[in-house]
C-alpha cells in the first residue's frame, strides 16, 4: 500500500508541476504578447509623428516647377528691383535672384553683399523671415522680406509666373 501510495504521490506531484510549468509557459507568452503589442503601438505612434511631422515640412519644400519673377516699382529711390526664383522638375528651390539695380543697371553697392547673403540663404531654408537683417536698414530689410516671400509664395502656388508689386502694397 505504501509504493501504491507512493506512486500515488509521486503522479500527484508530477501532474501538479506539469500544470505549474504550462501555467509559467503561457504567462510568460502573455506577457511577451502584451510586451508586443506596446512596442508595435510606440512604434506606430513614432511613424504617426514622424509622418505628421514630414507633412508640416514637406509643403515648405514642395514648390511648383518653373522660373518665377518679381517686379518691384517702389524699391529705394533711384533703384528699380526683380527677383527671380527658379524650381527644377523635382520641386526643388534651384535660383534665387534679387536685384537692386539702379538706373544705368548696375547694383547697389551698399546692398550687393547682403543680397548674395541672403539669397544664398534662401537656397538652404526659404523662409524669408529667417534671415538676419545685417547692416541693411530696416527699410530694405523689410522690402527684401517682403518681395522674397510674395516670390516664394508664387513658387509654392504656381499660380502666377510673373508677380508685379505696384505703390498701393
Amino acid at each position: 500500500m505504501k509504493t501504491s501510495m507512493r506512486t500515488h504521490h509521486v503522479k500527484v506531484l508530477t501532474g501538479a508541476v506539469v500544470l505549474l510549468l504550462a501555467a509559467i509557459t503561457l504567462g510568460a507568452t502573455a506577457i511577451t504578447t502584451i510586451n508586443a503589442e506596446r512596442e508595435h503601438q510606440a512604434h506606430e505612434s513614432k511613424l504617426r509623428r514622424l509622418s505628421e511631422k514630414a507633412a508640416k515640412v514637406l509643403p515648405k519644400e514642395a514648390f511648383k516647377p518653373g522660373h518665377y519673377t518679381l517686379a518691384d516699382a517702389h524699391g529705394e529711390v533711384g533703384y528699380h528691383i526683380t527677383a527671380v526664383a527658379t524650381v527644377d522638375s523635382a520641386g526643388r528651390l534651384q535660383h534665387i535672384e534679387f536685384d537692386q539695380l539702379d538706373e544705368d543697371g548696375l547694383f547697389n553697392p551698399a546692398t550687393a553683399q547682403l543680397v548674395t547673403d541672403w539669397n544664398t540663404h534662401l537656397l538652404t531654408d526659404p523662409n524669408a523671415s529667417k534671415l538676419r537683417k545685417g547692416n541693411a536698414t530696416t527699410a530694405f530689410y523689410q522690402q527684401y522680406q517682403s518681395d522674397m516671400r510674395q516670390l516664394l509664395h508664387a513658387a509654392h502656388t504656381g499660380e502666377e509666373h510673373h508677380v508685379t508689386v505696384s505703390q498701393n502694397d
